[in-house]
């Protein structure tokens, strides 16, 4: 059973993923609809589930506008406990995605996350 499940996991943030790629407007509900659950995604205990995540975010964060900031402190702090201290390419798209929540204007809550 939980192989299945870690092949939803995965088929679902590819399809996250999908989505944010398509989105031409950064005030779409579903950003506001999707944002918070990033917070749960990114701290999934199955590596490839986390990374495909972690992928869906950084397509979230490239589409989204400055209100996706409201989501930041969340986000972070759960990528700092789970994120850092796995798999290589884990800890890249973790920066990957610190690095866009600063472009974001979310500087604070990286910093708090972080420090």
């Amino acid at each position: 059973m939980s192989g299945c499940c870690t092949k939803i996991g995965r088929c679902a943030n590819a399809d996250l993923a999908a989505v944010f790629d398509s989105i031409a407007d950064p005030k779409d509900h579903r950003f506001r609809e999707i944002g918070p659950l990033f917070k749960k995604t990114v701290t999934d205990s199955n590596a490839p589930v986390q990374e495909k995540a972690l992928d869906a975010l950084v397509s979230y964060l490239k589409a989204a506008d400055a209100d996706a900031g409201r989501y930041a402190k969340e986000v972070c702090d759960a990528i700092v406990a789970k994120c850092l201290t796995g798999r290589p390419k884990t800890v890249e798209k973790a920066q990957t995605i610190f690095l866009l929540w600063v472009e974001l204007e979310a500087v604070e809550s990286f910093l708090d996350a972080t420090l």
